[in-house]
C-alpha cells in the first residue's frame, strides 16, 4: 500500500517518463530485421488472416518476435516470482492452471527467448525461484521418496510448492516424474 500512496502522489508524466526508461533500457537492446517484405502495412489483425493463408510478412514476424520481449519484460522482473502462463494479466480469481509454474515445459518455454532476446537478467526471478523450489523440494525427496537431494512434481506456484499434485498414475509416483537428464 505504501508502495501504490507513493505512486499516487506523483504526476502521470513523471510516472510515465520513470516508466518508458526503465522498460527501454531492456527493449531498446534490440532489432530484427528480416530483409524486405513485400506485405502491405495492414492492422494486425488483418495481417494475421493473410499470414494464416500462407502469405509472407516478416513484419508480423517481427511483431511477434517483439511482442513476446514485451511479455517477458513485463512480467519477470520480481526476484523469486518468474513468469507464469497468464502472466500479470489475468482477469480471473480461479484463472487456468491457477496462474501456477508447469513445470514440465511451459514455464520453460516462457524463457526460450531470454538469452537471444538479450534479456539474460531477466533469467534471475526463474533462478531464484528455483532455488526456492528446490529448497521446498528436498522436503518433499525425503516426505514422498525417502531421498536425499530434492524433488518437484509438474506443478508449482508462487510459493514454490513441490510436491505431486493428483493421482493420474493409482498410486505409482512414476507418472509424476520427469527426467531432467
Amino acid at each position: 500500500m505504501q508502495q501504490l500512496k507513493a505512486a499516487s502522489q506523483k504526476p502521470y508524466e513523471v510516472l510515465k517518463r520513470a516508466h518508458l526508461a526503465d522498460y527501454q533500457s531492456f527493449f531498446g537492446r534490440v532489432s530484427l530485421h528480416l530483409g524486405a517484405t513485400t506485405a502491405p502495412d495492414l492492422p494486425t489483425n488483418e495481417r494475421l488472416i493473410r499470414y494464416a493463408k500462407g502469405l509472407e510478412d516478416k513484419n508480423l514476424e517481427i511483431l511477434y518476435f517483439q511482442y513476446g520481449r514485451y511479455l517477458l519484460i513485463s512480467s519477470s522482473r520480481t526476484a523469486g516470482v518468474p513468469a507464469n502462463l497468464q502472466g500479470i494479466w489475468n482477469p480471473y480469481i480461479r484463472p487456468p492452471w491457477s496462474s501456477n509454474y508447469t513445470l514440465n515445459i511451459n514455464l520453460e518455454e516462457n524463457y526460450w527467448l531470454a538469452e537471444p532476446a538479450n534479456l539474460s537478467e531477466l533469467h534471475r526471478p526463474l533462478l531464484s525461484f528455483i532455488e526456492n523450489l528446490a529448497s521446498t523440494g528436498s522436503i518433499t525427496a525425503k516426505t514422498f521418496y525417502g531421498m536425499e537431494g530434492w524433488a518437484a512434481g509438474h506443478n508449482s506456484d508462487i510459493w514454490a510448492m513441490s510436491n505431486p499434485v493428483g493421482d493420474f498414475g493409482k498410486g505409482d509416483p512414476a507418472w509424476a516424474n520427469w527426467n531432467m537428464g
